[in-house]
């Protein structure tokens, strides 16, 4: 019934859902020149990307520190995989907090709220640990440049808006652009995948595939993960 809510709710905004065998091989497919890694934990994204075949640079992004040391270390044999210094990505330039949840991919900068604890009765807030924050686009006019065909990934645990906020200007240059969306926010502060869809239309990006990525224990679809691709 989800689902089908889902379906009607996407073609009343004029979307349709088509599937597509992995969402990786859309990298080879497009020819995607760089990936830009968002909240990259530690660095399951980007090694999927690799062992699909994709073999151009990606840049890395990650908050928490023994995540970033991880991600370091599984870096270290690719030149092509840069891990920019630990930091958070949003909508301004300075220093933040990020909470710390004991399943570290669940830890955001947003204060988490009952539906995801719903989630796993043993998740816990461990705490939370300082770092910086800033734009993309700030951190793309100083230190790197986007190519031809770049593929932007944002998983940051519901504080995607405020990502998305922070590259307004390199956001014309992107080409693909992957969230990981709530059906009902995890975070206090979160919006809802509806939000987003209509947000993309109006940066001139169409809904180009979706993918379910988490549910509950009643089966009940929680999470999903949506390519956008710009209009031309």
């Amino acid at each position: 019934m989800l689902k089908d809510t889902i379906k009607y709710c996407l073609n009343e905004l004029g979307y349709t859902i088509s599937k597509k065998n992995n969402f990786y091989n859309l990298l080879l497919e497009e020819k995607i020149n760089l990936l830009i890694d968002v909240g990259a934990h530690k660095g399951e994204y980007a090694l999927k990307a690799r062992k699909s075949g994709y073999k151009n640079q990606i840049i890395s992004f990650e908050p928490q520190t023994k995540a970033f040391t991880i991600l370091k270390e599984r870096s270290k044999k690719d030149k092509l995989w840069i891990i920019h210094p630990r930091c958070a990505l949003g909508n301004r330039n300075g220093h933040t907090k990020i909470n710390i949840i004991n399943e570290t991919q669940c830890s955001s900068l947003l204060n988490p709220n009952k539906n995801l604890y719903k989630l796993d009765e043993n998740l816990k807030l461990q705490g939370n640990e300082n770092c910086n924050v800033f734009t993309i686009d700030f951190l793309f006019n100083k230190f790197y440049k986007v190519k031809k065909k770049t593929y932007l990934k944002i998983d940051t645990q519901g504080y995607e808006r405020f990502v998305l906020m922070g590259c307004k200007t390199i956001l014309k240059k992107i080409d693909f652009i992957e969230l990981e969306l709530s059906i009902n926010p995890l975070y206090h502060g979160e919006y809802d995948y509806i939000y987003f869809i209509k947000l993309m239309k109006r940066h001139n990006f169409k809904l180009f595939d979706i993918e379910p990525f988490a549910r509950d224990y009643n089966g009940k679809l929680i999470q999903l993960n949506a390519i956008f691709s710009k209009v031309v």
